[in-house]
């Protein structure tokens, strides 16, 4: 097996997974941008979720529109800190942020061997 293999078995508690394979694994950790809030809050309650699975390994991020350039940009910032609030999970605002693919890392949040779920298209750096 590869190394992206192993990982996936080990967080499956499989012996051996392969390509094409659909997997129910342990995540170390998600993380999201705040322009991603209002379909993740949308999904959280088509699921009647009120919490996070561990609020210590979900964080949300002030990225793609912070500092906010207008009045919807900062709803958005906004509408992210009151939810990771409201579930517990970590927030890194303005200030306390940056790029997230950079961020996560630089933070400690990624490392060696871990399952990372991020709500970008980068988020495999």
């Amino acid at each position: 097996m590869t190394i992206a293999e192993k990982i996936l078995a080990a967080h499956a508690g499989k012996a051996t997974v392969r390509p094409g394979e659909y997997l129910n694994v342990q995540i170390d950790l998600a993380f999201a941008p705040e322009m991603y809030m209002p379909l993740m809050i949308n999904a959280f309650k088509e699921m009647d979720a009120t919490e996070a699975f561990d609020p210590a390994k979900v964080v949300f991020i002030d990225d793609h529109t912070c500092p906010n350039a207008d009045i919807a940009s900062a709803e958005q910032a906004k509408l992210q800190k009151e939810f990771a609030k409201r579930i517990g999970a970590l927030y890194f605002g303005v200030g306390r942020s940056g790029i997230e693919h950079v961020f996560i890392p630089e933070a400690g949040f990624a490392l060696p061997g871990q399952v990372i779920v991020g709500a970008d298209s980068h988020t495999t750096t």
